[in-house]
């Protein structure tokens, strides 16, 4: 089976700004409790 490495840069400046412009609640969240959302990009293989 092919295995296949990546890695994913988050200008996290950005994101967040964005964020705190739409909805400064869930921008905090996004700060303060990054498992919440990484776990959501992990693929078991």
């Amino acid at each position: 089976m092919l295995h296949v490495r990546a890695a994913l840069y988050l200008d996290f400046d950005n994101v967040f700004g964005g964020l705190l412009k739409l909805d400064p609640d869930v921008a905090i969240q996004f700060a303060e409790n990054p498992g919440s959302w990484l776990t959501r990009l992990w693929v078991e293989p």
